[in-house]
């Protein structure tokens, strides 16, 4: 049978419409993933590298910057923190004591108590004028020394080499041991101002003491355990006093030394020296204390008994500064009959 039929077919058109659709998909959706990821991966790897040598390059400059400020800020907080100012200069005779000075006078002159190199002129330098300040540290051998000691009472103060601030020698106690006792030694001495000693003991810890006073009023006491060497000084008003030192013991125990020493004992004061032999021993015509040694002198010298500044019979001193006795042919007061003679006109005989 021939007639028309209606039949659909898919020309060239339509074969070409769909590849180009398909294709531009394709390439679109490809080329966008690849786009994307291409510019995602250039992004974050642009951003990374950027912002990771922007936070390098911000955080070594920053870094630096504040090392540098803080190290430099720190470093001279620290230089100026510890620099050690130099020691101020001083001139000897310049008449501010300073440095290592003992005195300055203003003047280099010798004679004056202080010396051309600003350290005090001693008795004992050979040097024979005025001395500003006495010490006695009891090296000669002497109870005596520089001053003149008293004690009253059955214990006193000795000398002794067992302690002593410098050299062998220094004063002790001589009732270590003694309960009950008291120990005292007496200096009744002139002084423009000032008192220094050194001093160490050891005693029961509150109630064995260690005591100076001045004038009868009490200073300062110590206890306890003082074995480091140590100086007290003591101001006073000028003029004559009477210093005393004492150790003091109760009734129970007895600690350590069981004793207090005195050593190096000063007084400030401006003494005129009458011979300076370049020694400070006594016995050769100049004494420790840089006097001439005669009898009379009121001050009692090496081979003198007694010394009560005249030279007459019958006061208790010979006119030879040797103790009187019963038979010597004077009469007076005799120490050996304690009391005043009746007669004395024959010489006792001597064995």
């Amino acid at each position: 049978m021939h007639g028309c039929a209606s039949v659909e077919t898919q020309g060239p058109d339509t074969r070409t419409d769909t590849g180009l659709d398909s294709a531009f998909d394709t390439a679109w959706d490809t080329g966008l993933d690849t786009g994307l990821d291409t510019a995602l991966d250039t992004g974050i790897d642009t951003l990374a590298d950027s912002g990771l040598d922007t936070g390098l390059d911000t955080a070594l400059d920053t870094g630096l910057d504040t090392l540098t400020d803080s190290g430099l800020d720190t470093g001279l907080d620290t230089l100026a923190d510890t620099a050690v100012e130099p020691d101020a200069p001083f001139v000897c005779g310049d008449g501010a004591v300073a440095g290592t000075e003992e005195c300055d006078d203003g003047d280099l002159d010798p004679l004056d108590g202080c010396a051309a190199d600003c350290t005090f002129e001693t008795c004992g330098d050979g040097l024979t004028g005025d001395i500003l300040v006495i010490t006695d540290g009891f090296e000669t051998g002497s109870a005596t020394g520089s001053f003149s000691w008293t004690s009253d009472g059955p214990y006193t103060f000795v000398l002794s080499t067992t302690q002593a601030h410098q050299g062998t020698t220094s004063l002790g106690p001589s009732n270590i041991g003694v309960t009950s006792s008291t120990a005292a030694i007496t200096l009744t001495a002139h002084t423009d101002g000032e008192i220094c000693f050194w001093f160490a003991g050891q005693s029961e810890s509150g109630f064995d003491d260690f005591r100076f006073r001045v004038d009868g009023g009490l200073v300062m006491e110590w206890n306890g355990d003082h074995r480091t060497w140590t100086e007290f000084c003591h101001t006073v008003g000028a003029g004559t006093h009477v210093f005393v030192w004492e150790y003091y013991k109760d009734s129970s125990t007895s600690t350590g030394w069981d004793a207090f020493y005195v050593d190096d004992i000063t007084l400030f004061r401006t003494f005129t020296e009458q011979c300076d032999d370049g020694g400070t021993t006594g016995g050769d015509g100049c004494s420790a204390r840089c006097t001439v040694e005669e009898c009379g002198n009121g001050i009692l010298d090496v081979g003198e008994e007694c010394d009560d500044a005249n030279l007459l019979d019958g006061d208790g001193c010979r006119f030879d500064c040797t103790t009187p006795t019963c038979g010597d042919g004077v009469v007076g007061w005799s120490f050996t009959i304690h009391g005043v003679e009746t007669g004395d006109m024959t010489p006792m005989p001597r064995s």
